[in-house]
């Protein structure tokens, strides 16, 4: 009697230990998923730049993709989004209004600099969590011209900006 009552004890220890794990590990699944980057707020009153864009956002946003590809040795770019905004991009400001809506979703800042030749400067968002990397390893890369702007089709200057989600090749 005494040895079925400890093993019905342990068994039900066991089971919900299991079941503690199972859910924490299915509940860090589900938050590694990395966000829609059409979800991510756009910063001080910027407007996605339409498919048929003038030549040079064409250029820029070519620019800012092979930029997006070398970033990060092993990872290729898996989506984009771009942006231009009308002032020059605060960059300081603008990492501080993406890194909140990333929070969600598990990511944190994991790098943040410039080109090579200081022409786009750039944040690196990654998975703080060493199950949520394992789960999910994209990053996410804000890289934007913030000091030179670019010409639109009416003459006046858009300050571009892109979010990358970027996937382990």
């Amino acid at each position: 009697m005494k040895a079925s009552k400890a093993m019905v004890i342990s068994a039900a220890v066991v089971i919900g230990i299991v079941t503690v794990v199972a859910g924490y590990v299915f509940w860090q699944y589900r938050s590694a998923a990395p966000p829609a980057l059409g979800d991510i707020r756009v910063y001080a009153e910027s407007a996605d730049i339409p498919l048929t864009s003038v030549p040079d956002h064409a250029r820029a946003e070519k620019q800012l993709r092979e930029f997006a590809d070398g970033i990060a040795p092993g990872y290729r770019v898996a989506d984009e989004r771009f942006l231009a905004a009308g002032v020059p991009l605060v960059w300081d400001a603008l990492r501080h209004f993406v890194g909140p809506c990333l929070a969600p979703s598990g990511y944190a800042l994991t790098a943040d600099g410039f080109s090579a030749d200081f022409a786009v400067e750039y944040s690196v968002y990654g998975h703080s969590g060493r199950l949520r990397r394992w789960l999910n390893d994209d990053l996410i890369l804000v890289a934007g011209f913030n000091r030179t702007p670019v010409p639109d089709a009416a003459g006046t200057d858009a300050y571009l900006y892109g979010y990358f989600r970027l996937a382990r090749t």
